[in-house]
């Protein structure tokens, strides 16, 4: 009851910031909060196998999100390796990406891998 009421707090003060948000950028921000904590509340007040399903949505959620997260790194290091974009580029991108995969996997962050571009093999 006591994490029920805690999440519908923050939900009503989403909400208010929801209101008065105009801006594009912030207004998608607000908005993908304001799903993820109406999706926790949905999870907390749902029962017997409504509560199992929510979760294991929620897990798939998780799952395919690192799946695209991987995808969009993989393309970003080959443009890369091509030298189709910039260290300058590709740095923040990366950066942004290990920041999203952190988040979701609950932890402080990715170790980092170092700017060095990986190696194509033996050269000539």
């Amino acid at each position: 009851m006591a994490r029920t009421t805690a999440v519908e707090a923050g939900l009503k003060l989403l909400r208010r910031h929801a209101v008065e948000t105009t801006t594009p950028e912030p207004s998608a921000a607000i908005g993908e909060v304001v799903a993820e904590y109406e999706q926790r509340l949905a999870e907390l007040t749902a029962e017997g196998e409504t509560r199992l399903s929510a979760q294991r949505r929620r897990a798939a959620g998780r799952s395919f999100r690192l799946e695209a997260l991987q995808a969009e790194r993989v393309v970003v290091d080959d443009l890369w390796i091509r030298d189709a974009i910039t260290d300058e580029t590709h740095r923040p991108l990366q950066q942004l990406l290990d920041q999203e995969e952190a988040m979701l996997n609950g932890q402080g962050g990715r170790p980092e891998s170092g700017d060095a571009k990986p190696s194509s093999g033996p050269t000539a």
